[in-house]
Order: C-alpha cells, then structure tokens, then sequence
C-alpha cells in the first residue's frame, strides 16, 4: 500500500517506497538540463576545437569537360575555373556525377560560361554582383560556400580579358575593389578571390589598397608559359583575405597536370567547425537621456556641422572619403 507521496512520473530520481526500499521512477534515466547556448549532445569531447583543413584550387582548364578528370584528384574540395567554355547544363551534369555542385558565370553569345566555382562538399549559393557589367558578368561569377564541419568561405572566380587595354585594367581593378568592399560587408566570412586575370595584379593600383586591407597573394612563383612568352610571368593570383590568411597551412603551384599552359594553384586554410556556441550575456545598461527636446535638436545641429566642417577638411587636404 503507498503512502500516497506519488512524485511525477518521469523525474527519473529515486524515492523511497512504503516497504521502506528504493524504487526508481519510470521515464528513464536523468539528464542534465543543458545551458544557455549549450548542446543537448555536444558530440565527442575536443572535435569543436579541432582544425579542419579545406583545399582550394584555381585553374585556367582552357575546356572543363575536357580537363576535369585531370584536376579532379588533385584534393580540392572547392574549384575557381576559368575557360570553362561550356554549357552550364553540361557542367551540371558531368560534375554532378562525381559529387560535385557549381555556379557559373552568365553564358555568352555561344552559350558557354568562363568562369565557374565548384565544390564536392557542403552547400554553395551563388552571390549577386550588381556592380558588374554586361561584359564582366560573363567573366566573374561568386559564391559562398559552406563546407561541412567548416566556416562559411566566400569564393570568387574571374576570368580576366586577354590582352587587355587601358580600359579593361581600369573596369578590371575596380570591381576587384568592389569585391573587397562585398567580402568587408559580409562580416568576419574568409574570401578567396583568384583566378586568371590575365595581367599581373600587383601592378593594379587595387593592390596597395588590397594589402593595406590585410589581403595577400598566395605565391609569388609564375604560373603562365605560352609560346610567345620571353619569361613565365603570374597572372593567375589567389588573394586571401584578412580571415584566411593567417590560416594557411600550405600552398602548391603544380604544373605537373595536363592542364595546358597555366599552372594549377592550390593552398590548404585550416579553419575550425566552429561548433562551440557562447552563452548570450546582456550589455551594459545606460541610463535613459536626460536631455529635453530642445537641447537634443541643438545637440543634432552642433553635430551636422562638425560633420560637415571635418569633410570639408579632409576634402582640402585631397581624401575622397571620410
């Protein structure tokens, strides 16, 4: 007979029968209430502060379809192509039959994308650039890509003008330069810009503004060798931003694949899962304004002119920008 202290069914602690023995309650055993921000099932003890080592490629193929299979088992989880001159449907297809997904550049008069990025794990969403033009849309495409058990990259693939005049390096170091300015908004997200930009980018004037930013070339050795070249020059590049770059663990520039004329670059990032998750803690709390409406709209009149007086400044002494 009980003595009627009946606790809810499923608490899963012990308590003590009318026969004076332990009983244990149905509902199985105890479990710890996780923390704010805490898993349930965290996983094995030390995989969130594991690195994971993410391979990135750049190749100039000349044809995709003809060249994948040669770079297809280099070890990149993720490709920037350029010349791919193909159609996006036979790109999908070829590259969906060994796991792979993409996003291509708009295609041309013919049909057929140049540029193109491809990855074998995780999601990839194609990023909008609306700063491009009807021409350079065709030669640059960009992506985010999130890899499993890794940080989201953003990855971008341009495919620069051959022989390019005054004009092409002019349109080509500004929409490197809007490029930079798209990976700063995207927050604290790693960039790989890279490709052939069919010129050599240190001799853009983006490239003191891309190293002041904390971007860097992967290599300096030489990537292109044609017929009618005196000296291998480098103007295939894979720029990293400031959130990648200190993460480089190693880089190869290969030319021993049957890719034609071009050198395939490959460089290994170490980036963590990031599967650790911090409690929220609140902010300071300021007290309320004490200010009337009279002082605030005075307040906001003293600080549109000194505004106004700090730009005026900076534009005498020849800054285009606050």
């Amino acid at each position: 007979m009980c003595c009627g202290i009946c606790p809810e069914e499923g608490v899963g602690r012990w308590w003590p029968s009318c026969g004076g023995r332990a009983r244990k309650l149905a509902g199985g055993s105890w479990q710890k209430q996780p923390r704010l921000g805490e898993a349930l099932n965290p996983g094995p003890a030390g995989a969130e502060d594991k690195p994971v080592g993410q391979w990135i490629g750049t190749a100039n193929t000349t044809s995709l379809l003809e060249q994948w299979a040669d770079v297809a088992d280099l070890g990149a989880k993720a490709w920037l192509f350029q010349e791919a001159r193909c159609k996006s449907s036979e790109g999908d297809e070829l590259l969906r039959l060994s796991g792979w997904a993409a996003v291509w550049s708009h295609p041309g008069e013919d049909g057929n994308a140049l540029a193109a990025i491809a990855v074998q794990r995780g999601h990839l969403g194609k990023v909008a650039l609306p700063f491009l033009s009807a021409k350079w849309s065709q030669r640059v495409v960009a992506g985010l890509w999130a890899p499993d058990g890794g940080r989201p990259i953003m990855l971008v693939s341009i495919y620069g003008v051959s022989s390019p005049t005054a004009a092409d390096r002019e349109q080509l170091n500004a929409i490197v330069l809007e490029i930079m300015d798209l990976a700063e908004s995207k927050g604290a997200v790693g960039c790989c810009m890279g490709g052939d930009f069919n010129c050599v980018v240190a001799e853009l004037p983006a490239a003191g503004w891309m190293q002041a930013c904390g971007w860097s070339d992967i290599s300096s050795e030489p990537t292109c060798v044609t017929a009618r070249s005196l000296s291998p020059s480098r103007i295939d590049s894979m720029f990293l931003n400031r959130f990648l770059t200190p993460l480089v663990a190693d880089v190869q520039v290969r030319w021993d694949t049957a890719v034609p004329v071009h050198a395939v670059q490959l460089v290994q990032v170490m980036v963590d899962n990031n599967r650790s998750h911090r409690a929220w803690k609140a902010g300071h709390k300021y007290d309320e304004c004490q200010m009337n409406t009279e002082q605030m709209e005075d307040l906001g009149r003293k600080l549109v002119a000194s505004a106004r007086h700090e730009w005026h400044e900076a534009k005498a002494a020849g800054m285009d920008s606050m």
